[in-house]
């Protein structure tokens, strides 16, 4: 797909958008999550099983290893990149006990969302690209 690396910086810069902005609502108290250590379980179990199915999809589909390799390197890799974040993530803030300290927990959910908007990007990408408007085969 030519205009695939146009599409995933478009992708990059709508969630660093998106990740200023949490920061922002979060820093001035303006939004406000009241279980937050439910919010990075959820968030870390949604993209574990999004990534497991990425890697499910390649070990069973090994029909056509070329179409892998195009979805790994065009629009998948943000995907993965943002799955593997939000797991690192929910992990670091479950690991310092969602961290009572207020700046601390604002870059972590700004991250978290950040990573999280890479994901369904990717995805989405994915599903636009592979699935909707598949390659032609001349």
């Amino acid at each position: 797909m030519k205009n695939c690396s146009r599409y995933c910086s478009i992708v990059i810069a709508f969630a660093f958008l998106i990740g200023l902005i949490v920061y922002y609502l979060f820093a001035n108290d303006i939004m406000y999550i009241p279980s937050y250590s439910s919010f990075y379980f959820v968030s870390s179990i949604v993209s574990t099983v999004i990534l497991s199915s990425y890697f499910l999809v390649i070990l069973l589909n090994n029909s056509d290893t070329n179409k892998i390799k195009d979805i790994l390197v065009d629009c998948g890799t943000i995907s993965i990149f943002g799955s593997l974040g939000v797991i690192v993530t929910s992990f670091i803030a479950q690991w310092f006990g969602c961290c009572k300290v207020s700046y601390t927990f604002n870059i972590l959910i700004s991250l978290c969302i950040f990573f999280m908007v890479l994901l369904f990007g990717g995805m989405f990408l994915f599903i636009n690209n592979y699935i909707l408007k598949p390659k032609s085969k001349n």
